[in-house]
């Protein structure tokens, strides 16, 4: 790569990649794709250029970095001789889909090897867990020395056969991954048959080295969670309410009120605490079942911990504390020990969070539990950004599944003036 560069992008994202590029690079200033901003100093006094064609090589660090290289390929220019996404500069957050939708496969595989020349190819696949994961494993300074981390869509967001053909089956690019960190996924899947994991192990090399992780999993703080999955659908495409709440679904089929349906669920005593540790026992029991055929353990810490404090958002969202503890003992398998100490609220920031959406936890666990902390109100992203009340919830979940609207309290009043 040419010591000369221009950085494509005027926002803060270029401004980012400015301040980390500036000490190994000639930097001559910036472009955009807004033509307006041409003459405005972005930072140091550089500006924004008026595109002189190939003078030097450009370095793409805005957020529409696929439209801008598409612009950069039809003028001729070439990816990696003439310009390159920044992150695949600094070699991470890396999406291989992304790439093939972007570049020929010959270059990817080009890119790919460079790499490899220093570094190590990892993959990591699963469902939308791995995401943070992913995040965390960048974070590690050892683990970024050793490997550099692609990732590919969560198995519920590939766009169709030919995408997933063209990422495992088609390109050769899965000859060239050194590590494989999955989540194992049956063939018989509800979304395709090539998305199962042994099939998916087939393309690699016989040198790779293999971690099958959890898809960690705990439903025990939510005795309402129904997983019938064509209720879940129904609601989530129709309704959007993303799960299903089997107590309340009964309450509705024995003719309860949402008055009636409200105040029970608010009372201490809907499940004996009895009923409630079973439920805990049964899903520590299915989780360390699951454990038998993952490489990194987790059952020990969510049952030391499970009471003290709530550990998960939904039955398959784990809180930021549990991937973390994951993704240390995920290193340890590595080789890697050195990792960083944070509070909940800073992984949160760091990494992102997976409160997408949340189920309530309902007194009567609480008190059985003995929970102290916990989330006490909870977000249903497809409905609101709100954060909502447990009776709020339990309303609109009726609302929304049964077309029932009785008459509430003030809160519930507020909330249902404001929905979106």
């Amino acid at each position: 790569m040419k010591s000369r560069i221009v950085i494509w992008g005027a926002g803060k994202q270029g401004r980012d990649a400015y301040y980390h590029l500036n000490r190994r690079y000639d930097i001559e200033g910036f472009l955009d794709s807004d033509i307006t901003k041409t003459g405005i100093e972005v930072v140091d006094h550089k500006k924004v250029l008026a595109d002189q064609g190939q003078r030097f090589f450009i370095v793409i660090a805005c957020q529409k970095w696929m439209e801008v290289s598409n612009v950069l390929l039809n003028r001729g220019l070439k990816f990696l001789n003439d310009f390159i996404p920044y992150n695949m500069l600094i070699k991470k957050h890396i999406c291989l889909h992304n790439l093939i939708d972007c570049f020929d496969i010959s270059d990817i595989i080009e890119y790919l090897s460079r790499i490899k020349e220093t570094k190590k190819l990892a993959l990591i696949y699963g469902n939308c867990q791995t995401e943070i994961i992913a995040n965390m494993l960048e974070y590690n300074v050892e683990f970024n020395r050793q490997y550099v981390l692609l990732r590919v869509p969560q198995i519920h967001l590939y766009r169709n056969e030919e995408q997933i053909e063209q990422i495992f089956y088609k390109s050769n690019i899965m000859q060239k991954m050194d590590l494989f960190i999955y989540q194992r996924v049956n063939e018989n899947n509800r979304f395709h048959s090539m998305l199962g994991t042994e099939n998916i192990l087939k393309q690699f090399n016989n040198n790779i080295k293999s971690l099958a992780i959890h898809n960690i999993y705990f439903d025990g703080y939510f005795p309402q969670y129904d997983a019938n999955d064509e209720r879940y659908f129904r609601n989530l495409n129709k309704k959007d309410f993303p799960y299903t709440d089997g107590i309340v679904d009964l309450m509705i089929k024995e003719k309860k009120s949402s008055d009636e349906i409200v105040t029970l669920i608010s009372s201490e005593d809907l499940l004996s605490e009895k009923e409630v540790k079973e439920k805990c026992e049964q899903s520590i029991s299915n989780l360390r079942e699951r454990e038998k055929v993952v490489d990194v353990p987790i059952v020990d810490y969510i049952e030391e911990n499970y009471c003290n404090e709530q550990l998960f958002y939904t039955y398959n969202h784990p809180k930021n504390i549990v991937i973390y503890e994951y993704v240390k003992r995920l290193l340890k398998c590595l080789g890697i020990e050195k990792n960083d100490e944070f509070t909940e609220e800073e992984l949160n920031i760091e990494f992102g969070t997976l409160r997408i959406n949340n189920f309530p936890i309902f007194p009567c666990v609480i008190k059985a539990l003995g929970l102290k902390k916990y989330e006490k109100k909870v977000r249903i992203s497809h409905i609101s950004t709100n954060l909502i009340t447990i009776e709020d919830y339990i309303r609109e979940y009726i609302y929304r599944c049964y077309g029932v609207i009785e008459s509430r309290g003030t809160n519930g009043q507020e909330y249902f003036n404001n929905r979106s």
